[in-house]
């Protein structure tokens, strides 16, 4: 999770086996996780905090993120 949609923007956390909730989604840096590539990424939160706290490639959450854009 970072504070912005881009691979060089400050991580805010590392999260593995949370579920997430995505709020909104934009375009940002293009990122790969193994075949797939994508430049779109969700503003999350982590379900137990819920306010949006950073960033996420939509490669690393279920159903490719949030469905509404920023």
């Amino acid at each position: 999770m970072r504070t912005g949609p881009h691979i060089g923007c400050d991580p805010v956390s590392y999260f593995s086996g949370t579920y997430m909730t995505p709020w909104c989604w934009t375009s940002g840096d293009n990122v790969t996780r193994g075949n797939q590539s994508s430049n779109t990424w969700s503003f999350v939160s982590v379900a137990a905090w819920g306010e949006p706290v950073g960033w996420m490639s939509d490669l690393y959450l279920e159903q490719n993120g949030a469905n509404r854009h920023c």
